[in-house]
C-alpha cells in the first residue's frame, strides 16, 4: 500500500495545520532529520510524535469527511423574495476525476466543487476553500470525538 496517495499532498497538509485543521490524525508527514530523503508518510503511535523532524498531520479521507459538513445553506438570488438560503448536500462522484461540492437536491446547482485525481486532495482543497469562505470553523469538541472514532476505525481496517 502507498500511503502517500492515502493523504493529501505535503504542502496542502501544511495548508490544512495553518488553516486550523486538527492535527489528531492517524497519518502525518515526517521530514528525516538529515533532509537528504524527503518527507514520508509515517503512522501516528498514539501519544508518541513522528520519527525525525515532526511535520504536519496527513489525514485520510474519511477523515477530511469527518470535518465537512454533510450540509450547507448558501444564499441564492430569488427574482420575487430577494435572497433565499438554499441547503446543499455533500456529494463525491467518482470517475476520471473526482469531484467533491456541495449539491442542491433536485437541481444541477453546485456551489464550492473541487475537482482532483484523488478524492482526498479533493477534499482537503474543498475544506480550505470552506474554511477560507468562512463556512467552516475549528474543531469543536464533538468533532474531536468523531475524529477519535474515525481514527479507531481506520486503526482497526
Amino acid at each position: 500500500m502507498n500511503l502517500p496517495h492515502l493523504t493529501p499532498a505535503p504542502n496542502t497538509c501544511d495548508a490544512l495545520e495553518a488553516a486550523g485543521f486538527p492535527q489528531d490524525t492517524v497519518f502525518g508527514w515526517a521530514v528525516p532529520a538529515d533532509r537528504a530523503h524527503g518527507s514520508r508518510v509515517v503512522l501516528r503511535q498514539t501519544g508518541a510524535g513522528l520519527s525525525g523532524s515532526e511535520g504536519s498531520g496527513a489525514p485520510t479521507l474519511s477523515e477530511m469527511l469527518a470535518h465537512l459538513p454533510a450540509h450547507l445553506d448558501f444564499p441564492l438570488p430569488h427574482p420575487i423574495f430577494g435572497t433565499m438560503e438554499r441547503r446543499h448536500t455533500l456529494e463525491v462522484r467518482f470517475g476520471e476525476r473526482v469531484q467533491i461540492g456541495y449539491h442542491a437536491l433536485g437541481s444541477h446547482e453546485v456551489q464550492h466543487r473541487i475537482e482532483h485525481e484523488s478524492a482526498v486532495e479533493a477534499a482537503a482543497r474543498l475544506y480550505l476553500a470552506l474554511r477560507a469562505a468562512g463556512r467552516v470553523r475549528g474543531v469543536r469538541a464533538c468533532d474531536a470525538d468523531v475524529a477519535e472514532g474515525v481514527e479507531h476505525l481506520a486503526r482497526a481496517a
